[in-house]
């Protein structure tokens, strides 16, 4: 499992915009719009913390193949 600071580390290398879960929630359809036509990575903090991510139909893809070809390795052994 992925843990909250790769997630954020990963995120602020791909430039995603961070919104506060109110702005977020007020502004849902303009947000889904800009992450479907734009391009957006958006990370929905509460606290001032990363909660969630809403990212493209293209990036969901990439991260499941990167996920997968994650999975289907073979641990390495020390010798």
């Amino acid at each position: 499992m992925i843990g909250a600071t790769t997630i954020c580390k990963f995120w602020q290398m791909a430039k995603a915009t961070s919104l506060p879960v109110q702005v977020f929630r007020d502004k849902f359809a303009e947000n889904l719009e800009r992450v479907t036509f734009g391009g957006e990575r958006l990370v929905v903090t509460k606290n001032g913390k990363p909660r969630a991510a809403m990212v493209s139909l293209e990036d969901l893809a990439r991260l499941e193949q990167l996920d997968s070809a994650t999975r289907k390795r073979p641990a390495r052994r020390r010798p």
